[in-house]
């Protein structure tokens, strides 16, 4: 009938006074939304995703042209470092000064008299290298990359100039137990330059 049809469309179209349902499923549906829209808000970059020139070493970020620079730094004055005192050691010894003293991993043991200036050289370099760690690197959090990362270099170097793979065990021992003394002795020296450096006061408020 029209008049029922016309009823039942009123009916329909109003709410029902008893019925909380619908209200109360609104209600609901806030805080979720709520939270949809806190989760799609664009968050803060974090310090690795600042810049791609960015390299993590150790436990504190530098970007990596500084890396390279700083290890070309040492490379340099490490290598500098091992063909003075290697030529002032063969002048001591009265040995031929060869050019491959500093990379000649074969005559290398200090039992022998003519080997000696080899192994030394490489000891004192090493010894002397904790200065370039010291003012080249000037981070105790670095200072074991640098550290490693030089003995490597040298390695490959080596490799290249003497075109074999080293065996000798006496120099592999004394390579490893000069990057320890001098990785640990610069770490020392980097510990107390940012001990004894005072941290920047913060004016109040800021």
């Amino acid at each position: 009938r029209p008049g029922a049809h016309a009823a039942r469309l009123v009916s329909v179209g109003t709410p029902r006074r008893g019925c909380w349902c619908d209200y109360s499923s609104s209600a609901s549906r806030r805080p979720q939304e709520a939270q949809l829209t806190q989760h799609k808000r664009p968050r803060p970059t974090s310090r690795a995703n600042r810049s791609p020139s960015v390299v993590a070493m150790g436990s504190s970020e530098e970007p990596s042209l500084q890396i390279i620079a700083k290890l070309t730094i040492i490379l340099i004055g490490f290598y500098a470092l091992y063909f003075g005192v290697s030529s002032l050691l063969a002048v001591l010894f009265d040995v031929e000064i060869d050019g491959r003293m500093p990379f000649d991993f074969e005559n290398f043991d200090p039992a022998e008299e003519k080997m000696l200036p080899g192994w030394l050289s490489c000891v004192i370099t090493y010894l002397l290298s904790i200065a370039l760690i010291f003012f080249v690197v000037k981070s105790s959090a670095r200072t074991w990359d640098y550290a490693w990362s030089l003995t490597i270099l040298h390695w490959v170097v080596c490799m290249g100039v003497m075109g074999d793979f080293p065996t000798n065990w006496i120099w592999w021992v004394t390579i490893i137990v000069l990057t320890i003394a001098m990785g640990f002795a610069g770490w020392m020296a980097n510990m107390w330059r940012e001990n004894r450096t005072p941290s920047p006061i913060k004016p109040m408020g800021a």
